[in-house]
This record gives C-alpha cells, structure tokens and sequence, in this order.
C-alpha cells in the first residue's frame, strides 16, 4: 500500500530520469559552499532549512539541491547516522496489520528521527504513509511532496547507469528507498569503484540489472570526523 502510494506521485520524475539520457549534473560543493553562506543568494542555507521545515514545498530545484547536498556541510551531518528507536520504528513498519495506535507510534517515531536527520526519504515516506492510514491526508499529501523533491533532486545528479553518472545519496538508505520508488526490489548491494556502491535488482520490465550511487561525500566527511580514542 505504502510504496503504490507513494509510486504514483513519484513515477512522472522516476521514469523520465530512468528513461532518457539526462546529462549527469553531480552536486558541485565548491559552488556551494560559497552560495549556502551568503545572505545574497536565494540558496542561503539557513533560510532554506527553516522553509523546509515550516512544510514550504514552493522551493525550486535548485534550492532542494542545496538544502539536501548542503546539508553535508552543516556540522549536524553525520554520514552514518543512526537513531537508537529505528529497530523499534522497522518493527511496526513491518506490521502486515497496522492499528490507529501503530501508526500514531510510526509518526511520533519518525518525526523524532528526522527532527535529527530531516532528509531521511524511509521516514518521510512512513511518516506519509501513517498519516493517511489515519486519515489525515493533507499531512500525508505535504510528506509525500517532500519526499517526491527530494528523490527528485537526488535523480537530477545522473541516471545511475554508471559510475561517471551515478546517483548522489547522502545517506545509504536512501539508496534503497529510491529502488522501491522506481517499482523495483533490491538483492544485493557492493561497494565498487572507491566511492560508489552498486545495488543490483531484481528482474524487471526495465531490463536493467542495477544502479550507481555515488557516496563519495558521505566516505569523505565520515574520514574528517574526529574518531574517539
């Protein structure tokens, strides 16, 4: 239920990344780090990230680019970040019958996490889904929006057919998240290349046997953090 709902907001972006040869526009963190910091730009970070959590989902391409590649250069980014409640999050996520007392638990545990990690596209897409098991399809509606930014931001990096024009991810699970939003299921993942990992798919009506995502950002700002003695 969770993934056709949120595949028929998202399917017009995926299927045209997918589809077409679409010149691979990597995120440059040169240009940004210079346009984030300055008040000037309509990119300043600090004004993105308060639109963004006040639900503003007018902003453009451009600036959904900023806001989620410039989040790495924030020093709230932690490449491998990982809340102590997930485990419990996953357990009733993965409910075959989910009660209104479920997904009340599913919302309180996923607005939690991304209060930590805003961009994580698994929790807004069950923050959606728990919104409108009960009935509150605006908000439902608002997350999936966000959401569809998002992947569409991350497919606008490449086509993730190869290395040189894979799919910028700052966060791992989003890799996975972005195969089940283009109506495929991973099986198996390996990292190749020094900065890429490679998700193989199952058999599918696209004949593609897998995708590129590029992770070099989150292996360097994982290799600049100071490591505890």
């Amino acid at each position: 239920m969770l993934r056709n709902i949120l595949l028929c907001l998202v399917i017009s972006v995926t299927t045209l990344c997918v589809a077409q040869k679409q010149p691979a526009t990597p995120p440059n963190y040169n240009s940004l780090r210079r346009i984030i910091v300055d008040e000037k730009f309509d990119c300043y970070y600090p004004k993105l990230m308060q639109r963004f959590l006040a639900n503003d989902t007018t902003m453009t391409m451009e600036q959904v680019r900023s806001l989620y590649y410039g989040y790495t250069l924030q020093k709230e980014y932690k490449p491998y970040y990982h809340n102590t409640k997930d485990s419990l999050l996953f357990s009733y996520a993965r409910k075959v019958s989910k009660t209104t007392a479920d997904c009340d638990t599913i919302i309180r545990l996923t607005r939690q996490s991304l209060s930590a990690f805003p961009f994580d596209l698994y929790k807004l897409n069950q923050l959606a889904y728990a919104y409108h098991m009960t009935g509150r399809n605006d908000l439902a509606h608002l997350y999936t929006l966000k959401a569809k930014q998002i992947a569409a931001a991350i497919f606008s990096t490449g086509d993730g057919r190869t290395q040189m024009t894979a799919w910028h991810v700052i966060s791992v699970s989003d890799e996975y998240e972005l195969i089940y939003l283009l109506g495929l299921f991973p099986v198996d993942q390996r990292f190749v290349y020094s900065d890429c990992d490679f998700i193989t798919v199952a058999k599918n009506r696209l004949g593609v046997r897998g995708f590129y995502f590029n992770i070099k950002r989150l292996i360097d700002v994982n290799g600049e953090m100071p490591t505890s003695n």
